[in-house]
């Protein structure tokens, strides 16, 4: 247990005498309009925000949420993409309109790539709908075979 001590004594002391900085993982590149300094990205309950780094500076503002190419279906203007807890979603300001995301992605390119999926495994077999002809097929093979 001293031996813990005196390591954790030598980490200490190593630290305090230490010239290097703590510079936050969250730092943007935008600049405070007050005091110049740099703006922290911080995930609040209301959405993200920008948060001036310097603590004296009271700054803050709600981060601009990221414009995506889809379009609203009733005003036709950019949607914007948010993470809520269901998932991600997009969201129509002026009109909000509401749309989840699929995880799969989506657009020309995929549904072209999952009917050529389709089209390469999938039996080119007819299936009966009803247990009757299924019988009658399986009675027909056996009667040949035997």
């Amino acid at each position: 247990m001293s031996r813990i001590r005196e390591q954790t004594a030598a980490i200490v002391q190593e630290v305090k005498t230490s010239e290097a900085e703590y510079k936050p993982h969250n730092l943007t590149h935008s600049r405070c309009p007050e005091c110049g300094e740099q703006l922290q990205e911080i995930k609040g309950k209301r959405g993200k925000m920008l948060v001036c780094s310097d603590r004296e500076c009271s700054y803050k503002r709600a981060a601009e949420a990221q414009l995506v190419n889809k379009r609203c279906p009733q005003c036709h203007k950019k949607m914007e993409i948010h993470t809520g807890k269901a998932g991600k979603y997009v969201q129509c300001r002026p009109c909000n309109v509401v749309e989840m995301l699929s995880e799969s992605g989506g657009g020309k390119a995929a549904k072209r790539q999952q009917a050529q999926l389709v089209k390469q495994y999938s039996d080119q077999v007819e299936l009966k709908s009803s247990l009757g002809d299924a019988l009658k097929l399986a009675m027909e093979k056996l009667q040949q075979d035997g």
